[in-house]
């Protein structure tokens, strides 16, 4: 009987928005896009795993989910949720207390600006990513590695196991303070922190007074400063010893364990490396300026540096949306620049706007959707893009009014 190959996984870190990053990095993995089916593949056979946070800072998270999305409907690749996606369903969540789980004032809008900004003209999309981010798990135990965002702590991973964010009474409690829902996702999800002593603070590299601090949930703290358990590595936390007692439980995490892959980091000021034999994260700064990462995993029990992989980030792409006029057709000299965009969502749906108005105007004037479609094809202005980011189709006009007749005529055809 023929043994079956065991699966390879390739790993990457937090993604925040950057498409174009997100791209670069699966090609220079080895996966190819498939145009019919609309997804990433390895020709083979290895997959990916997503270790959470696609949306927020950068210019198109909306790409990002789909591409994502796409890949794990395709069964191309599997993902647990971030600390970001957690925020985004709580932001969206009403409060049966009044307001939303996570408020609409603050700092907290500000939080997701990119991310809404990249639905923009498509915002009815996104009650169903809400569902979607529900669905998604805290973390994966497979065969031979375990992925969490953050923090795998073992009391708060199996107190999560049978847990969803589809249980609207456990979302509301684990944005409760003070509450075991609360402190399982802060940890898994945010990263474990550790209150300084009366007395005790330091200023973090933004100048920032800090009473607590991140630390390293693995090996074993004992004995350690405050400077030693820091994570991200910090020259700037007291370098004096923990006192007795302050040192969390929770720091377990055993050399003898599975390899255990995570994001939430932002390791922008180090090359990869890992954190211990078994330990590795993949969140290099994306989204602030720091590289796409990925390791390629292949079965081993003990990280190798090598199979570390990453891409240097894109400056912002300027998509250019020109408009021809059917009437002139081919005539480029007719041909008008209607501007640049931020990202191609956003140009795209300017073209659509554009061809939008021309049909609505020919329904006003009593024409049935062909005889609009047909005045477009003869007489509108035909907007389009050069190039789009690789992944997505690029817009076409003339098919844009082709759907658009034939979901009129769908809807002409319901009975009332």
């Amino acid at each position: 009987m023929k043994k079956e190959k065991p699966q390879h996984w390739d790993l990457i870190g937090d993604i925040h928005g950057e498409h174009t990053s997100l791209v670069r990095l699966l090609e220079e993995l080895g996966y190819h896009y498939d145009h019919e089916a609309v997804h990433f593949f390895h020709p083979e056979g290895r997959k990916v795993i997503f270790v959470g946070d696609f949306i927020d800072r950068g210019p198109d998270s909306r790409s990002v989910l789909h591409l994502v999305r796409g890949m794990i409907d395709s069964g191309h690749a599997l993902a647990v949720m971030g600390n970001h996606e957690f925020n985004f369903v709580s932001y969206f969540t009403p409060d049966p207390e009044g307001g939303y789980l996570r408020p609409h004032h603050g700092n907290y809008p500000g939080q997701i600006e990119a991310t809404l900004a990249s639905f923009d003209g498509n915002d009815e999309e996104i009650p169903e990513w809400v569902e979607w981010m529900k669905g998604l798990p805290f973390f994966l135990e497979l065969d031979g590695l375990r992925v969490v965002h953050a923090s795998w702590i073992a009391e708060d991973i199996e107190y999560l196991r049978e847990k969803s964010l589809h249980d609207g009474a456990f979302l509301i409690e684990t944005n409760r303070k003070g509450s075991r829902a609360r402190q399982a996702i802060d940890n898994v999800l945010k990263g474990v922190e550790l209150p300084l002593h009366d007395g005790v603070s330091f200023a973090d590299s933004n100048g920032i007074q800090r009473n607590n601090m991140r630390i390293q949930w693995w090996g074993s703290g004992k004995g350690k400063s405050y400077r030693e358990l820091s994570f991200p590595p910090n020259n700037l936390a007291p370098d004096e010893p923990v006192p007795e007692g302050a040192q969390p439980a929770l720091v377990e995490y055993g050399p003898g364990e599975p390899p255990v892959f995570f994001g939430h980091y932002k390791l922008k000021r180090f090359a990869p490396f890992s954190a211990a034999p078994n330990i590795v994260s993949l969140d290099y700064g994306l989204g602030h300026g720091g590289r796409a990462t990925a390791y390629r995993w292949s079965g081993e029990a003990e990280i190798d540096a090598g199979n570390f992989v990453q891409v240097d980030p894109e400056p912002p792409a300027a998509y250019e949306l020109y408009s021809d006029d059917n009437f002139h057709f081919m005539d480029e000299d007719e041909r008008v620049k209607l501007g640049e965009f931020g990202t191609y969502a956003a140009a795209a749906q300017k073209a659509k706007e554009i061809v939008d108005r021309y049909l609505q105007n020919r329904l006003h004037e009593g024409n049935s959707a062909e005889e609009a479609a047909s005045s477009w094809r003869s007489f509108g202005d035909d907007p389009f893009l050069p190039a789009g980011p690789k992944g997505v189709a690029i817009f076409s006009a003339s098919s844009y009014v082709s759907e658009w007749v034939r979901k009129s005529e769908t809807v002409a055809t319901v009975p009332r």
